[in-house]
């Protein structure tokens, strides 16, 4: 079950951001389906610092690569983003899509990853809603 999660955690944590975003604190709302059935949900802040901000693109492949996943589309235009995902390590044989609305402040997006977890058919969806709050703390 940890790994169903972690997959959905995957399309959350790493498709927030689809471009340079505004570095600073990120409100996120999330919640995960498995086979239709609601998982908890989560919400957390996390602080992005300028780096990480002007080149997620890098940043999310590098994260996705040490996990056993790649990005196999990254598309943005007009303020929507396209993407999607493979990942394939001892738990996880999946692929997975993740579309919706992206600005430098704010994003609003719902995925879905279809595949196997543990050589269990899974149908992973997601919805996942940010915001950017502040600067950080110094």
């Amino acid at each position: 079950m940890k790994t169903v999660i972690f997959l959905g955690s995957l399309i959350v944590a790493n498709f927030a951001f689809a471009h340079a975003i505004q570095p600073g604190m990120w409100r996120a709302e999330n919640s995960v389906k498995l086979n239709g059935v609601p998982l908890p949900g989560s919400e957390n802040e996390e602080c992005i610092s300028k780096s990480k901000a002007r080149d997620l693109r890098a940043t999310i492949t590098k994260d996705l690569k040490d996990k056993g996943c790649e990005l196999t589309r990254w598309k943005v235009k007009s303020k929507k983003l396209d993407a999607a995902l493979r990942c394939k390590n001892d738990d996880i044989d999946a692929n997975g899509n993740l579309v919706g609305a992206v600005t430098d402040k704010m994003y609003d997006l719902k995925g879905e990853a279809n595949g196997k977890w543990k050589a269990i058919p899974a149908t992973v969806a997601v919805h996942m809603k940010g915001n950017w709050v502040s600067d950080c703390p110094r």
